[in-house]
């Protein structure tokens, strides 16, 4: 809490609220391309909230012949010639050095009590279910702010480690009553962070315009890995906000900006997001 210039106090979220909520683009090049352009104000948008980088949840779409999102693994793709359709693919959640800090806090919690003596690190469901009491421990003492970076570092490492690994990683093994439960009250959690009446973006230190539609895209993935292969379910829905608008989070394009179908041939993109 800090005061301003006529003593009144004001909270953090007074003032996140005058710095990035309502955040506008102001292009620094009217030349850009629309990529470029969307590029630029997630960087504004960075430097206003004070984050440190970010972190790519979905890249630009650019579909194979089979319907799969490609990313830009190919170096002769280029994004700054792709549709704004293509473009609006994109999904991405701001780091800033304290969602750092303690996203790195529950990878160690989660990783706190294993011994592995090859390169490979499996996270395994004893992993999971041994240190799930200290995190809900630690959780119920947070403000909403933290809860929201304990639980993006919990479900993230989660989600980065769930695959098969000699099948023995958290989401491959039997299945597991435990998890399961684990994983419904991790999804509860979420809902009541993201969708709750009494919890503004303001208050979970996040910006609307790209780290909430972000955040949602990770657990909506999550949501779809966790019913392989041992059908656990992540009772998670998209819970944007209605008033905010999914392409509302991208520049707003202009009556020139109109797709370009060749464009979107050529990248092999099947106009599906």
């Amino acid at each position: 809490t800090t005061l301003d210039s006529s003593n009144r106090k004001r909270s953090t979220a007074d003032d996140f609220h005058e710095h990035a909520k309502r955040f506008k683009y102001k292009p620094s090049n009217p030349n850009l391309s629309y990529y470029d352009q969307v590029m630029d104000h997630l960087q504004q948008v960075c430097d206003a909230v004070g984050g440190m980088g970010y972190r790519v949840v979905r890249g630009v779409a650019t579909a194979t012949q089979e319907g799969d999102y490609a990313g830009q693994q190919d170096g002769a793709f280029d994004p700054t010639k792709c549709s704004p359709r293509q473009v609006q693919h994109i999904r991405v959640f701001i780091i800033t050095p304290v969602r750092q800090q303690v996203m790195d806090q529950m990878s160690q919690l989660l990783f706190s009590k294993v011994k592995s003596s090859s390169s490979v690190v499996v996270l395994k469901q004893s992993d999971v279910l041994d240190n799930y009491s200290s995190f809900q421990s630690m959780y119920i003492t947070c403000n909403d702010a933290t809860k929201f970076n304990m639980l993006l570092g919990w479900t993230e490492t989660m989600k980065d480690h769930g695959d098969a690994v000699a099948n023995e990683s958290w989401l491959v093994t039997h299945h597991s009553t435990a998890i399961q439960e684990m994983l419904t009250e991790i999804a509860e959690s979420w809902k009541e962070l993201l969708a709750g009446r009494s919890t503004s973006s303001e208050e979970l230190g996040i910006d609307d315009q790209f780290t909430r539609p972000g955040v949602v895209c990770m657990l909506e993935q999550f949501r779809d890995e966790c019913l392989e292969p041992r059908s656990y379910t992540f009772p998670f829905n998209n819970i944007i906000r209605k008033k905010k608008r999914v392409h509302s989070t991208f520049v707003r394009m202009d009556k020139n900006a109109t797709t370009d179908a060749n464009a979107e041939k050529e990248n092999g993109f099947d106009g599906e997001t």
